[in-house]
């Protein structure tokens, strides 16, 4: 994943191999700046154990990310780096 230096991060899914891609863009809310971005340039992002995604930020922090049971991402940890 490229840098963001429009302060948003777009996960892309499809539901079969023949299926059409479709983004989600994170909802930073609380955590993040105003109107679904985050504070500061998005770094490189990274999925951990295969359904934790790390978001590494200009800012100095890290969000850790989770689906939910409703099938919507949401943050489930900061730290500074």
């Amino acid at each position: 994943m490229p840098t963001r230096m429009d302060k948003t991060v777009l996960i892309s899914t499809k539901d079969s191999p023949q299926g059409i891609w479709a983004k989600t863009a994170l909802d930073p809310g609380p955590v993040g700046g105003e109107n679904g971005k985050f504070p500061d340039t998005v770094w490189p992002c990274l999925f951990l154990a295969g359904n934790i995604l790390a978001v590494s930020c200009g800012d100095g922090k890290v969000t850790l990310w989770k689906k939910n049971l409703k099938d919507v991402w949401e943050c489930v940890s900061e730290m500074l780096q």
